[in-house]
């Protein structure tokens, strides 16, 4: 059985995502806790001398404190956490934290790319679908309808 689950939010589509977790995890009641998780990408190794991960702007703050929020209204345990990571290794940065806190579950959203944009720098969902060592669940928006 699921008892952690880690939901990965970038910033976009995250309410669709997170709404895909509660219609997963409601039914189970307060057995699965959730971590809200968003990588902020920043592009060194490590902090220049005299920052930290604290050193980021206060909407993906918001964002993970909402998304936690909106969790624990539906009646789940939800945590939540920002960490540093390269804009390059998000993927890799997701899957370490699914297995720092044993996560059965990931939980990230699709976001369209340009071909070009999608064949030089990737796919956040797809790194994570490739080389995750749980299962991945991936959420996309759904079209609008006309």
């Amino acid at each position: 059985m699921i008892d952690r689950v880690l939901l990965a939010s970038d910033g976009t589509d995250a309410w669709t995502a997170a709404e895909a977790v509660v219609d997963l995890v409601a039914p189970l009641g307060s057995k699965v806790e959730v971590e809200v998780l968003h990588v902020n990408e920043v592009e060194y190794e490590t902090p220049p001398e005299g920052s930290d991960s604290r050193d980021i702007s206060p909407e993906p703050r918001r964002l993970v404190n909402e998304l936690v929020s909106h969790l624990r209204d539906r009646g789940l345990t939800a945590t939540g956490k920002i960490r540093a990571g390269r804009y390059d290794d998000v993927a890799d940065d997701i899957i370490a934290e699914a297995e720092a806190i044993g996560a059965g579950l990931i939980v990230v959203n699709w976001r369209e790319h340009s071909r070009l944009k999608a064949f030089l720098a990737g796919s956040v969902s797809r790194g994570v679908m490739r080389r995750a060592t749980c299962p991945v669940l991936v959420v996309r928006k759904p079209a609008p309808r006309n």
